[in-house]
């Protein structure tokens, strides 16, 4: 009895400490959606001349049930930060850089919301499974391209006009899905 016990403690300390790396790992919006300085702590690669980076990702998981013939869809989608793989150069810290890099993390939320939406709009099939991953595949190609559209237009932060205005482009867009935050 006293080994199951021992075991059952040990068991129930390596799933705490697991979920414990998981949190640590990842930032979600709905908790900290401003980003710090703090929020870069990996190592910058050695094959890239950009300043700042911030790894960014959107996580679901999803369940459901069937009720004479009805389908009871149940479903959870996040958006997050890693701080360890996102990095900073030291020497070019400063407010816009910051700036910047909160609009990728706000990008991401954006599409969580979308994401979001479509899920509570689409009306679900016999293959629910092919249908999310078809719907979640759509919203990071979506995604995906924004991001890059938002870098080369604001070439990276360096033209001033451009990143205004995709700081107003993005502030409507939230405020549009504001009904899909978490």
């Amino acid at each position: 009895m006293r080994l199951l016990i021992f075991c059952l403690l040990i068991s129930l300390q390596v799933i705490g400490q697991n979920k414990r790396d998981v949190s640590q790992n990842r930032v979600y919006y709905n908790q900290h959606p401003k980003l710090t300085w703090n929020s870069f702590k990996g190592e910058k690669p050695s094959n890239t001349e950009f300043a700042a980076s911030v790894n960014t990702g959107i996580g679901f998981k999803w369940s459901y049930a069937t009720d004479q013939g009805i389908i009871d869809l149940q479903y959870e989608v996040v958006s997050y930060v890693q701080p360890n793989f996102s990095w900073v150069v030291e020497k070019e810290k400063d407010a816009e850089l910051l700036t910047h890099e909160q609009l990728h993390f706000d990008i991401t939320e954006l599409h969580a919301r979308m994401f979001r939406k479509r899920l509570s709009e689409y009306k679900f099939g016999r293959n629910i499974r092919k249908a999310m991953s078809k719907i979640h595949g759509d919203i990071e190609f979506e995604r995906n391209q924004m991001q890059k559209t938002y870098d080369n237009e604001t070439e990276h932060s360096k033209n001033t006009v451009k990143q205004l205005f995709w700081d107003e482009k993005i502030a409507k867009l939230l405020e549009k899905f504001k009904a899909y935050s978490k």
